[in-house]
């Protein structure tokens, strides 16, 4: 299939803005094994994870495939807005702290895209690869992929799909 753009949506990012402030309080986090995500490893497959408080004790870095070469920098926000909303702490969210649904994950970030927030089917599947690959020594469990993709074609022979 031919090789197209993939998409974010969101907006810019502001450094001095934690990634979980824009999380929620969640009861979902009770629906973990373990309550809060403990033990889990949940892949990131976007535009990189800035080490903000909420997240700096559960994250890993995996490659930086953007082209960037700053693999502890999101350049853009999304990623660390999506890991946020996984496995923030709160520690920044104060006096109300708002958590992730599950806070005690363990991030693993995948950088595919960059400042621009765009990248491309290629890319991502690089990235899959690297993810299926480190699976088992990462304990990755869960996937996150927020993307959008124009259709070109009928799901069942979209790559991605």
């Amino acid at each position: 299939t031919r090789n197209r753009a993939v998409l974010l949506t969101g907006s810019g990012w502001d450094d001095a803005t934690s990634a979980s402030s824009f999380a929620w309080t969640s009861g979902a986090a009770q629906t973990w094994p373990n309550g809060n995500g403990a033990g889990v490893s949940v892949a990131v497959l976007d535009t990189g994870v800035s080490r903000v408080n909420d997240l700096a004790s559960h994250l890993m870095n995996g490659p930086d495939l953007s082209g960037e070469n700053q693999n502890t920098v999101d350049s853009y926000g999304h990623g660390t807005f999506m890991a946020g909303i996984i496995a923030g702490n709160g520690a920044d969210s104060q006096p109300t702290p708002r958590t992730g649904v599950a806070p005690g994950a363990t991030i693993i970030s995948v950088k595919v895209a960059g400042a621009n927030g765009a990248t491309d089917v290629s890319t991502v599947l690089a990235g899959l690869s690297w993810v299926g690959a480190f699976t088992k020594d990462c304990k990755i469990k869960v996937l996150s992929l927020s993307w959008g993709v124009p259709s070109t074609q009928n799901p069942r022979n979209d790559t991605l799909n």
